[in-house]
């Protein structure tokens, strides 16, 4: 829903371009605002599984710790 609001496009795209820390979550299927966030050089993806939980704890951590 959030994505239908410019406001909200606004202030992510401001946060993420101000050299903010953001984190988030943002959708996997195409979407137009979503891809260019996804694309964006200073925004980092990780894909999130059971699998994959305890090796992107410790990267998020380690992340917000710095």
């Amino acid at each position: 829903m959030e994505l239908f609001s410019a406001a909200f496009r606004q202030a992510v795209t401001q946060a993420v371009e101000g050299g903010h820390r953001v984190l988030g979550t943002v959708m996997q299927a195409p979407h137009p605002f979503a891809d260019v966030m996804k694309a964006h050089p200073r925004v980092r993806l990780l894909s999130l599984s059971r699998a994959t939980y305890p090796r992107v704890l410790q990267e998020v951590t380690d992340w917000l710790r710095s």
